[in-house]
C-alpha cells in the first residue's frame, strides 16, 4: 500500500531551504493553491498509490477540509 499526504499552500509562497515547513497562514484548501493536483494524482495513480490523507494545518481546517474534498471529488480521476 502506498500513501500520499495532500495539502496546498498559497500561490507564490516559497519555503526556504532548511525550514521545518510552512506557516499555518499559508495553508489553503487543496486545489486553490500552487500544487498541480491533477498531475500529482495521475502520477500517484500510475505508481499504485491507494491511500490519501488530507493534511490541513491552517487556522480553519474544518472549513478547508470540505472544500478540499469537494475539489478532489470533482477531478474524477
Amino acid at each position: 500500500m502506498r500513501s500520499l499526504h495532500l495539502k496546498d499552500m498559497k500561490k507564490g509562497h516559497v519555503i526556504k531551504a532548511g525550514s521545518a515547513g510552512a506557516e499555518a497562514d499559508v495553508d489553503v484548501p487543496v486545489g486553490t493553491g500552487q500544487i498541480d493536483y491533477p498531475a500529482v494524482l495521475r502520477a500517484a495513480k500510475k505508481v499504485g498509490t491507494s491511500m490519501y490523507y488530507l493534511e490541513d494545518e491552517s487556522a480553519d481546517p474544518l472549513g478547508h477540509i470540505p472544500q478540499s474534498l469537494a475539489y478532489l471529488e470533482s477531478l474524477k480521476l
